[in-house]
Order: structure tokens, then C-alpha cells, then sequence
């Protein structure tokens, strides 16, 4: 019998892949292969784009993006092993275009305008949040490049470093500084029930997180 606690009509390229698979690379809030499905739908992504996938974590998102849209992936983490992340990627028959990176977001080893997109994906409130970073994100964009951002909701006032949201408004103000144009945002995976009040990792709120989902583009 079809294993089908993951499959979901809006995602049909992430329900093709075993629950087990995806669970393992779900973060707090909702399925990671739905999230980058979302992502990548939004980015127009097409085969042999240049595509940094940003605190990629165990770089399921990156080997999904590869294996359903054809994009060359720079897999880039901090704080999970380069090399453990290569041996997935290679158990998945992607290494031919996923190149996992051990690198701060703050201090990134590549050329300015080398990539066409940039995903982000339950990560941009661990490094984003300063004032100039997006700033410095952006000249690793072509012109006209986009950047995709899904993170946890946050409110105002709040611990949102303990609780590990953001703000959405935090994000496009400091888009508009950076000179992005908010390009397209979606609600498709907002919880109305989720109060913005616990951390995200309370399992009362696992795959019920409020979070934004936000393209962002570069002006040409």
C-alpha cells in the first residue's frame, strides 16, 4: 500500500518522494519539499540555473531541486558537515550538479553575480536578521536575479532570536534599503492558529507553524 501521510494535490513533485525521506528533512514547520516546491514555482526556475541554497541543512532541498528542475545547487551550511551532506548527495545520484559548501552566510566563498537565484528556506532568521545583510546577499545575484525567503512568523517586541521567527515587515524593510523589489509573497503556508508566542520547535506546533514565503527580486 502507497505510504500517503505527505501527498498533497498543491505539491505533486514532493509527493512523489517517501514520507520517511521528508520527514528527515523537515525543520519545524512544514514539510521542506513543500516549502521548496513553492520556492521554486515562484523563482521560475529552469535547467542549469545557478542556485545557492542557503543554510541548506541536510541538502534534501538542494538534491529536490536538482532531481525535479534541472539547477545546478551550491548546498551551503555552517553547521551541517560538507561531507556528510555530500555522501546523501551522492546516495541520491546528484552530485553531478549539487556541491555542498561549508560556509558562514555571512562570509560566503563566491564570485559577486555568480548566481541566478537564492533560496532560503527555515534559515534566514539564524543569519539575516542584521541590518546590511541583505545588502551583502545581493551581490551574489545577477541583475534580475530573485531571492526566495519562507521563515517563521514573528511579532514585535518579541524574543524572536529564542523563539526563531522574524518579523515579516523586519524582512522587506530591509529588502527595500538593499534595493529589491518585493516580487510576489504567498499565503499558502500560514496557520492562523499559530499566535506567534512559542518557539518553533514546540511539538504542539510541528508542521503548524504560521510562516511567510516571499520572492524578492533584483532590479536588472
Amino acid at each position: 500500500m502507497k505510504d500517503e501521510r505527505l501527498v498533497c494535490d498543491r505539491f505533486p513533485r514532493s509527493s512523489k518522494y517517501h514520507p520517511d525521506w521528508a520527514i528527515a528533512a523537515a525543520s519545524s514547520g512544514a514539510n521542506a519539499l513543500w516549502l521548496t516546491e513553492w520556492l521554486a514555482e515562484a523563482l521560475d526556475l529552469r535547467p542549469q540555473m545557478r542556485v545557492l541554497d542557503l543554510g541548506c541543512g541536510l541538502a534534501m532541498s538542494s538534491i529536490f531541486l536538482r532531481r525535479e528542475y534541472g539547477v545546478q545547487v551550491w548546498a551551503t551550511d555552517l553547521w551541517f558537515d560538507a561531507a556528510n551532506n555530500l555522501q546523501r548527495i551522492r546516495d541520491a545520484g546528484v552530485d553531478d550538479g549539487v556541491y555542498p559548501i561549508h560556509a558562514d552566510a555571512r562570509s560566503l566563498p563566491f564570485a559577486p553575480q555568480f548566481f541566478d537565484a537564492v533560496v532560503s528556506i527555515d534559515s534566514f532568521v539564524y543569519y539575516g536578521t542584521d541590518d546590511l545583510y541583505l545588502n551583502y546577499l545581493a551581490r551574489f545575484l545577477k541583475p534580475g536575479g530573485v531571492l526566495g525567503v519562507t521563515d517563521h512568523v514573528g511579532n514585535d517586541g518579541a524574543n524572536n532570536a529564542q523563539l526563531h521567527r522574524i518579523p515579516k515587515h523586519f524582512l522587506f524593510e530591509d529588502a527595500k534599503e538593499a534595493g529589491f523589489v518585493v516580487d510576489g509573497e504567498s499565503d499558502v503556508l500560514a496557520h492562523a492558529a499559530d499566535d506567534h508566542t512559542k518557539v518553533v520547535f514546540d511539538p504542539t506546533l510541528r508542521g503548524k507553524t504560521d510562516q511567510f514565503v516571499v520572492r524578492l527580486r533584483k532590479p536588472k
